[in-house]
Order: C-alpha cells, then sequence, then structure tokens
C-alpha cells in the first residue's frame, strides 16, 4: 500500500480521512493505532471550518439575538392570562376647569377652557450669612434682627434653623449660616385728631392710682458650673418680664465680660443683677 502523496510505502492510516501515509507525510504511530493523521489534516488551515458553515453560524447567532430582545420587549403572556390595557392615570395636581351652572353654550360653539394663571413663586424664606472672625450668635441676631423682633428670640429661631445648642452656640469663621426671614410687621396707623370719640373728663372716669415701684435689692452671687453659658444663666434667672437677652447684656456689663464673646468657666463668680 503506497502513501497517498508519494510512493513510498504506507506505514498507517489517517484517523480522520482514511488515507494511507508514509513516515514522510503523516504524523507519529507511536501514538497509537487509528489515531495518526495525515500530513492534510495535520495542517492547520485544513482545520478551520468552511466558509459556509462560518455565515451559516453567524446568520444563527444573529437569529437568536433577535429573539431574545423580541421576548425582553414583547414577553409573552401566560395560559389563562388575559391581555391588559394600561390606563393613563390623572395626574393629582391637574384639576379640570368645570363650567358655571349659569353658563350654557351656544349650540354648535365650543367652549374654550380657561387657563389657570400661574401664580408667581415666594420669595425665599432664607438668606445665608458667612460667619466672620469674632462673630457670635447673639452678636448676628442683634446686627440682623429684624424691626420689632428681640435679638434674643431671633438668635434662638437662627440656632434652630441650623441646628445650633443655643445654651453653647459655637460658630466659626467660615461657617455659612441660614438666616430666616421674618415677615415685616404693619405699620400701626396714627390717630386723626378730631375723628374719634370725645374724651371724657377726668371726673367721669378717675385716673387709677400709681403703684408703688418696689426698691431693687443688690445683686447676688452665682457660681458658674459645667454647661454654662451666659445666655443659659440669663434665660434661667431673667426676672419675670425682663427679656433674657437684655438681662445677659446687663450681667455682662455688671462683670465686666465681653457681651459678644462671653467667655466663663466653671467656678467662676457672677453678679447677677435683681
Amino acid at each position: 500500500m503506497d502513501c497517498y502523496a508519494c510512493d513510498q510505502e504506507a506505514i498507517d492510516r489517517c484517523s480522520r480521512c482514511g488515507s494511507p501515509f508514509c513516515r514522510d507525510h503523516g504524523g507519529d504511530p507511536s501514538v497509537g493505532s487509528g489515531q495518526a493523521l495525515c500530513a492534510d489534516c495535520l495542517d492547520p488551515s485544513n482545520a478551520l471550518p468552511s466558509g459556509t458553515v462560518f455565515r451559516g453560524s453567524i446568520l444563527a447567532l444573529l437569529l437568536a439575538s433577535v429573539l431574545a430582545l423580541w421576548l425582553l420587549v414583547r414577553p409573552p403572556s401566560l395560559p389563562g392570562e388575559s391581555p391588559q390595557v394600561s390606563q393613563p392615570r390623572p395626574s393629582p395636581f391637574s384639576t379640570p376647569v368645570l363650567p358655571s351652572p349659569s353658563a350654557t353654550p351656544a349650540r354648535g360653539h365650543t367652549p374654550t377652557p380657561v387657563q389657570p394663571t400661574p401664580s408667581p413663586s415666594p420669595p425665599p424664606a432664607f438668606l445665608e450669612y458667612v460667619v466672620k472672625e469674632g462673630d457670635t450668635l447673639t452678636g448676628i441676631a442683634q446686627e440682623l434682627a429684624p424691626a420689632g423682633v428681640e435679638p434674643f428670640a431671633f438668635a434662638q429661631q437662627i440656632a434652630a434653623a441650623n441646628g445650633i445648642d443655643f445654651t453653647n452656640p459655637l460658630v466659626r469663621p467660615g461657617d455659612v449660616l441660614v438666616i430666616p426671614i421674618l415677615p415685616t410687621a404693619a405699620p400701626t396707623p396714627t390717630p386723626t385728631p378730631g375723628v374719634g370719640p370725645t374724651p371724657t373728663s377726668a371726673a367721669a372716669h378717675p385716673s387709677p392710682s400709681p403703684t408703688p415701684t418696689p426698691t431693687p435689692s443688690g445683686p447676688i452671687t452665682y457660681t458658674v458650673v459645667e454647661g454654662d453659658t451666659l445666655l443659659g444663666i440669663a434665660q434661667e434667672l431673667a426676672p419675670a418680664g425682663v427679656e433674657p437677652f437684655a438681662f445677659a447684656q446687663q450681667i455682662a456689663e455688671l462683670n465686666g465680660i465681653d457681651f459678644n464673646n462671653p467667655l466663663i468657666n466653671p467656678g467662676q463668680k457672677l453678679l447677677i443683677p435683681q
């Protein structure tokens, strides 16, 4: 039996194509009978699939991709399920304009719906303030408090708007504080002379007798404890009818303390006015 490629004697047959081959045109016969390959089958170019097989594989892959996308977009309904048509839901923010019951549109005339006029957006209720060196919460409130608003109450509002502990208000240079904008109080009308009820005589309505003012006693001594602040002490010890902010100013003035930077230490003795 001769080799398929030359006239030499064949030593084995190719396990793939069955062609007889010699030692020069085939694999090593020591690999075992039925496993050796000829030179043509060992050529890498012959191991590639044909062009028809390659094009058919690409086409099958494209068809499978299209089918997978279709199933993702339009999944098939399960047995027993009826197709549901989605109905548009009305927006909760749109209110239809109903025609007046007294107005009857003329026949053949389509009434024009009334478009609501958009209301102007309200101005922002806050403004921003950048803390400078030496600023304190009370000093900022005293500077920016609107007319008719006590600085102590305004400082409490600033602390609440920024999440600051009012009894220990720590602000640092560069901090941005949110300052609430309060509505301006309407001016009180001035009475016009000659208009209004006629004043009655003093004899008809006698004036009440004046109440004697109690004589103020001397200041008392207060020992500062851990966690105390000047505003907290004023808020706790302020007499009835006295604003804590003004009372804190009195304490600072009586003890020679800078009100804008009130530094007090535990164990310190403070004079509290009465």
